[in-house]
């Protein structure tokens, strides 16, 4: 494996690491976003998903902007903007829309989401949103590359697209290409890396527990003398030994 590659993986491992840390935490709050924009001017943001961890749960928005919504995609891009699956749109003007988005990146104790995150933040950037210092980024397409390398085996060097993530944890979506059903789906992709890759981190853990317990009782039924030195080797083995004893 090459430095790059490696470099990849480690990244993506950092951005799991930092989700599980704020996720798991008290009062965490977890903001996942995604936007379309028309496919003839990117420069006109046209709706925006946003799917929240708030208080212990989940809610998905879709929002649309009111001044385009007679801008429509289909050549490029397939458009899904009337075909949210997760509840009702909610039709704003584009000030308004501005307004919702930074009051939710002002929670605390926040962590942003994207598949792609650096599209999301090109596009918050044309709505002149900036992102606050305190605010945590993750990026699921880093995520990805952690969790196939870790839990299948395979090394991804290419940005995989969500629709292909979704495709290889075996979520069927609806609607891609609807900013509300990304940011959902996107979610669901997260979580479910998440606890596959916290799975294969509770095996290891019990592995290692029985390795060390069977070290231990190895070493007490033997009467071979050991010395100073082994001896004081063993000790780090037997004090997880009993770590492991205690926790099972």
């Amino acid at each position: 494996m090459n430095e790059k590659t490696l470099a990849q993986i480690n990244k993506g491992r950092r951005a799991y690491e930092l989700f599980k840390y704020i996720y798991s935490s008290k009062n965490a709050n977890v903001l996942v976003l995604d936007f379309e924009a028309y496919e003839r001017n990117q420069d006109l943001v046209t709706e925006a998903g946003v799917c929240l961890f708030r208080k212990k749960s989940w809610k998905t928005y879709h929002y649309r902007v009111r001044d385009y919504l007679h801008l429509k995609n289909g050549r490029f891009v397939a458009d899904h903007s009337e075909h949210f699956k997760f509840g009702e749109s909610i039709i704003i003007g584009r000030r308004q829309l501005c307004e919702v988005l930074t009051g939710y990146l002002r929670l605390p104790n926040l962590v942003v989401v994207a598949h792609g995150l650096r599209n999301e933040l090109k596009y918050l950037g044309k709505l002149r949103i900036e992102i606050p210092p305190h605010v945590a980024l993750v990026d699921t397409q880093d995520v990805y590359r952690f969790y196939s390398y870790t839990c299948l085996g395979v090394v991804h060097n290419q940005l995989i697209g969500l629709n292909k993530l979704l495709s290889s944890l075996s979520v069927i979506p609806f609607g891609l290409h609807n900013a509300g059903n990304d940011a959902h789906y996107t979610k669901d992709a997260l979580l479910s890396m998440a606890t596959a890759l916290t799975s294969h981190e509770q095996a290891l853990d019990a592995d290692r527990c029985k390795t060390i317990k069977a070290q231990k009782k190895k070493s007490d039924s033997s009467t071979t003398p050991q010395s100073t030195k082994t001896a004081a080797d063993d000790i780090n083995n037997v004090s997880r030994a009993e770590n492991c004893t205690t926790t099972a």
